[in-house]
């Protein structure tokens, strides 16, 4: 089965109707239910995804009174999420490298560490690693 790993920019898109490519997130999240993919993140991705749901209420980008919701299904998923000696120390040399942050480091080193693709709807991530990563994928091009 086919590993991916995930940012929060693309599971944000599951909940935010006014984002970008929602149709190919939420079929990076329909392959996964239905056992297509695997999708693994490191473990910063829950309290990165709550943070920008936390905005998106903020922003009356989402419905507060839906949060709850949100969160649970995020935690029901039980999308495989990762800690592993040495990945920290990847993600400060990736983003010290690519002028990005520390978080969106994480994500590349996990894809690198488990030699798998990176699917994220961070435009500026992705134009930052573009023609240097070939892991970092546009969740606009996502097909299974």
């Amino acid at each position: 089965m086919k590993r991916i790993v995930i940012d929060a920019s693309v599971a944000t898109k599951w909940h935010l109707d006014d984002e970008e490519f929602i149709d190919e997130a939420i079929a990076i999240k329909d392959a996964f239910l239905e056992n297509k993919i695997e999708l693994i993140a490191p473990f910063i991705l829950p309290v990165e995804w709550a943070n920008a749901i936390n905005i998106a209420i903020k922003r009356q980008r989402f419905p507060e009174e839906e949060w709850k919701d949100a969160l649970g299904e995020i935690e029901d998923m039980q999308i495989s999420v990762i800690n592993r000696h040495g990945l920290l120390f990847s993600a400060w040399a990736t983003a010290r490298r690519f002028d990005k942050s520390i978080y969106d480091g994480m994500y590349i080193a996990l894809a690198e560490a488990e030699n798998c693709d990176l699917i994220t709807g961070d435009r500026r991530l992705f134009n930052s690693v573009r023609g240097h990563l070939s892991c970092v994928k546009w969740v606009g091009d996502f097909m299974i």
